[in-house]
């Protein structure tokens, strides 16, 4: 007699119990990946964050224009006469005796006498003066600032001061002297005509104008906006700081400009740019929205954008996107 055969459902047994700890094994190991990946990415985050802090807490001043010895006899500026030699105050020299006040207050004749070139709209004399003060750095970083609110209409002074160097500088000194003029203004808070809170609609297109002139030049000399020299970056950042970010300008390429250009190192001056700050949101979203994140956090935390993009809602999003990409 033929022995039974042997139960189905017995033979089955075995593969059913072991199919759902494969599935939690393979489960738990997709997770392990993810997991894993993720705190690779909030390392780096953590990296870039802390990197970024030390280096603003290093920095006692803004990052330092380049500085290139004083010239013997220096090209003229847009105002064809030199500074009046009938100025009751002393002719400005590195050698003033006395440690200069940031307040330009009597007791320093050198900042007086700026804050009479800025009162009277001398901008081609504040132009040669700042390049005859350039290696003194340090004084020109505290007294510009304080000078520049002294004149009528600030914002006109700086732009009439620093021309069309960005087209072609007639020197290096002239290209140092006028970027200091736009990180003081800058850091002055953007000052404007009494009275006003924007500037003037000509004073505003022809800023426009000169930023859009600027990002054309780098495009034809470059190729593309992110392999502008440093300087260069650094001095159209400062001037759309100053006076507002045309709405041509792509946020890709603002967001390659400042870090090109070293701008996290000098985000306490672009803070001071109301109009800059409220653009860079916007700059920061886009770059978020297209999954750039390692030098977009750090952006955030240099510029203490965190209110509006909380580092705990973009560790969720780092998470919901390696989810994805593991799919």
């Amino acid at each position: 007699m033929a022995p039974p055969p042997p139960n189905a459902n017995a033979a089955a047994a075995p593969s059913v119990s072991v199919s759902p700890l494969m599935l939690a094994v393979t489960g738990f190991s997709t997770f392990s990946d993810r997991l894993l990946e993720f705190f690779n990415q909030w390392d780096s985050f953590i990296r870039h964050a802390t990197a970024i802090s030390d280096e603003l807490c290093a920095l006692s001043t803004p990052a330092p224009v380049p500085v290139v010895e004083p010239e013997p006899s220096p090209e003229s500026a847009p105002v064809p006469n030199p500074v009046p030699a009938a100025e009751p105050v002393p002719a400005p020299g590195p050698s003033q005796p006395g440690e200069p006040k940031p307040n330009g207050g009597g007791d320093d004749p050198s900042a007086e006498h700026m804050g009479r070139i800025c009162e009277r709209m001398g901008s081609g004399s504040l132009l040669r003066f700042v390049i005859s003060r350039l290696g003194d750095l340090p004084w020109l970083l505290r007294t510009v600032p304080a000078a520049l609110p002294r004149a009528p209409n600030p914002a006109e002074l700086v732009l009439r001061a620093i021309g069309r160097f960005y087209i072609r500088a007639r020197s290096k000194n002239t290209e140092a002297a006028c970027e200091l003029l736009l990180l003081s203004y800058v850091r002055a808070g953007c000052p404007l005509r009494p009275g006003r809170e924007v500037a003037d609609d000509e004073l505003r297109a022809e800023a426009r104008e000169a930023a859009l002139s600027w990002r054309s030049r780098l495009v034809r000399s470059k190729g593309r906006v992110a392999d502008a020299a440093a300087n260069d970056a650094r001095g159209l950042i400062l001037l759309m700081a100053a006076f507002g970010v045309p709405v041509e300008f792509p946020s890709q390429e603002i967001y390659e400009l400042l870090h090109a250009g070293g701008g996290l190192a000098c985000a306490e001056v672009l803070k001071c740019s109301k109009l800059f700050v409220d653009k860079l949101r916007d700059v920061v979203a886009d770059m978020l929205d297209k999954g750039i994140y390692h030098q977009t956090v750090a952006t955030i935390v240099a510029f203490e954008l965190q209110d509006a993009f909380p580092l705990s809602t973009l560790a969720t999003c780092v998470i919901d996107r390696i989810g994805c990409t593991r799919i």
